[in-house]
């Protein structure tokens, strides 16, 4: 299996749960064109810093290799 391209970045968001804007962390997969380009970013997941502290702070904490076990275990999968 090639390398997961996964990026987590911490950004200020509305949560609808605290009902205020707070800190989330995001897992992105990042999706390359041939000549190596970013063609598009999919959010995997989320997590608000005050309502789900766990979650948030898995994220922020992860190393490249928890982030290709997300991959390969589909944890964490975003609803459509």
């Amino acid at each position: 299996m090639s390398k997961a391209d996964l990026k987590v970045e911490l950004v200020e968001r509305y949560c609808p749960i605290c009902r205020i804007g707070t800190q989330h962390a995001i897992l992105y997969q990042m999706f390359f064109g041939r000549r190596g380009k970013l063609e598009r970013e999919e959010e995997l997941s989320s997590a608000c810093a005050i309502c789900n502290p766990d979650r948030f702070w898995g994220l922020k904490l992860t190393t490249q290799y928890d982030q290709q076990k997300f991959l390969l275990e589909r944890w964490m999968p975003r609803g459509s």
